[in-house]
């Protein structure tokens, strides 16, 4: 665990897969093999990352890029905007196995923008 953001979300969108049971740890490497030899992906988004176990995705990506024989891109969604420091700790824990969305610039740029629609408000809300 990365984080302990309210329990981290272990069960997200009523997401109770137990990543941590070898035999589903198993099955999910096979769909992933099956799906690759349906479908000659390049790359994968995984989403929701701190509410799946770190080291998964870690083995999970190997046994891909193994099966495939291709280095299949990977790039993750882990929502911490303003915390750039649990990014840089979850690409540690996973030996930067994936790239993340920089949810952290993300917010930067939204920050401002939901000022200038206040500030905006404000001047068209003005009574003379």
């Amino acid at each position: 665990m990365i984080d302990d953001e309210k329990g981290n979300y272990d069960y997200l969108m009523f997401n109770d897969i137990e990543h941590r049971n070898p035999h589903v740890r198993k099955e999910l490497n096979n769909w992933a093999k099956w799906y690759f030899d349906e479908t000659d992906f390049d790359g994968v988004r995984l989403d929701a990352l701190k509410h799946i176990s770190f080291d998964f995705y870690k083995e999970w990506l190997t046994m891909l890029r193994s099966n495939s024989e291709k280095n299949i891109f990977a790039v993750g969604e882990y929502w911490a905007p303003g915390q750039l420091n649990l990014l840089q700790k979850y690409i540690e824990a996973t030996e930067g196995c994936m790239s993340l969305f920089d949810s952290s610039l993300q917010n930067n740029f939204i920050l401002p923008q939901k000022k200038a629609v206040r500030m905006t408000s404000e001047i068209f809300l003005l009574k003379p």
